[in-house]
């Protein structure tokens, strides 16, 4: 059995993947990360995850349109990566800071912690 939701979210998230990467690869090429700030950080995020979020919305075919929102296999899978990413920086950084004894080294605006851990 077809699921045409999911075919359409799976060819937005393939067709993207290569960008993505080919800019952490030039971000990490030049070595431009050295000079960014934790805002920067923040903002690189915001934006190589934009287009998973809003891509679905826009690029979204005519059977796609007629389901509601939270029925598109899209929706679905970015509320599944929001929560295991929420469970993953909660959980996780404690126990890699905290419990492995590892430090922060990189720039770190104030507010940006979740454990006591940044």
């Amino acid at each position: 059995m077809a699921f045409p939701s999911k075919r359409f979210g799976e060819k937005i998230v393939l067709g993207y993947t290569p960008v993505w990467m080919l800019i952490v690869a030039v971000i990490v090429k030049w070595k431009l990360y050295e000079s960014y700030q934790s805002n920067d950080y923040i903002s690189l995020g915001l934006v190589l995850i934009s287009p998973c979020l809003f891509l679905p919305l826009v690029l979204a075919d005519k059977d796609e349109n007629l389901l509601s929102l939270h029925q598109r296999y899209s929706f679905k899978a970015n509320v599944f990566i929001g929560i295991l990413s929420y469970l993953g920086n909660h959980f996780y950084t404690h126990y890699f800071y905290n419990v492995l004894g590892m430090r922060y080294t990189g720039p770190l605006a104030s507010g940006f912690q979740i454990n006591q851990v940044p």
